[in-house]
């Protein structure tokens, strides 16, 4: 069944339109076979405070993709998942993550961006699970005590 109002026509007229207005885009960073895909296709993680120039540094800086204009990483990343999560049902402590910046929400926290780097090469991290693997794991404790 063909959807209402799509036409051989109107499918070409689309790609045309797509083809002009990606050369226009592209056309002023002069994309051509010396310009890295990676520069064209950069991954943004903006904070949202962001937003005003003074307050751009809580941003990292933008992360080059692999992939070229015709194969993976096509399209520049708008959104993407907020963690990947393998885990092994039959032994939980061979877990793996990633996230695409770091645990912490805090510009000056070092766990702010720590994984980026991971996330950006597909390096997965462990994620022990057993109380054995936590503690062989463990680097830092945080012991949060209410006052009374």
């Amino acid at each position: 069944a063909r959807a209402a109002g799509v036409t051989r026509a109107s499918v070409q007229a689309a790609v045309v339109r797509a083809a002009r207005e990606s050369l226009s885009a592209l056309g002023p960073r002069g994309l051509d076979g010396a310009q890295p895909w990676g520069r064209q296709n950069e991954a943004l993680y903006r904070h949202p405070l962001s937003a005003k120039w003074f307050l751009s540094f809580l941003s990292p800086p933008p992360v080059v993709q692999p992939g070229s204009g015709f194969a993976i990483y096509a399209a520049k990343p708008k959104h993407g998942p907020s963690q990947r999560l393998v885990v092994d049902l039959s032994n939980f402590d061979n877990t793996s993550m990633l996230v695409p910046l770091g645990e912490s929400g805090v510009y000056s926290d070092p766990h702010y961006d720590d994984q980026l780097d991971d996330y950006t090469a597909v390096r997965y991290v462990p994620v022990p699970f057993s109380q054995a693997a936590v503690q062989a794991a463990t680097q830092h404790t945080l012991v949060l005590t209410p006052q009374p």
